[in-house]
């Protein structure tokens, strides 16, 4: 986490040693740390050439899909759901709520928080999601309903 309480992924291709935690753990609290902070120079010991980082990040930019989907075997690591748009793990929508407030177009999607729903941003579904057509048809025809109600005079 850091300032905006966003959650930021840092990569590595092998597994940090317990001194390369505790120099990252340091090198983040001693740091005033903003999305797209370069943590490390590449030529910086101990962890320059060990950890990787997306620099193309602001505090808008949604957690990135990596998040979901840590590497299996890595000692019962998961992460906790979040929001895909702001972060948050409190208030999540279920895909239920979102499929009845036709957000869906009939796929399986990120968790999104009801705050994030409620300021207008939409769902992202899951790559590779399904369409569910028969629940797309659903979101379709409320959608189209609305409309015309919305054009009656």
């Amino acid at each position: 986490m850091l300032q905006c309480g966003m959650p930021r992924l840092i990569y590595s291709n092998a597994e940090l040693t317990k001194d390369d935690k505790s120099a990252l753990q340091r090198q983040i609290e001693g740091m005033h740390f903003v999305c797209g902070t370069i943590l490390f120079q590449e030529e910086e010991e101990p962890l320059g050439n060990i950890i990787a980082q997306k620099l193309a990040l602001s505090c808008d930019t949604d957690l990135e899909r990596a998040y979901y989907n840590p590497k299996t075997g890595r000692k019962n690591f998961e992460t906790p759901p979040a929001c895909i748009r702001c972060g948050s793990r409190s208030n999540l929508q279920s895909h239920s709520d979102l499929h009845q407030a036709e957000l869906t177009d009939g796929k399986e999607c990120y968790p999104i928080c009801h705050t994030c729903v409620v300021a207008g941003k939409m769902p992202v579904a899951l790559p590779g999601a399904k369409k569910r057509h028969s629940q797309a048809r659903v979101e379709n025809n409320a959608k189209k309903q609305r409309a015309r109600t919305d054009l009656a005079p």
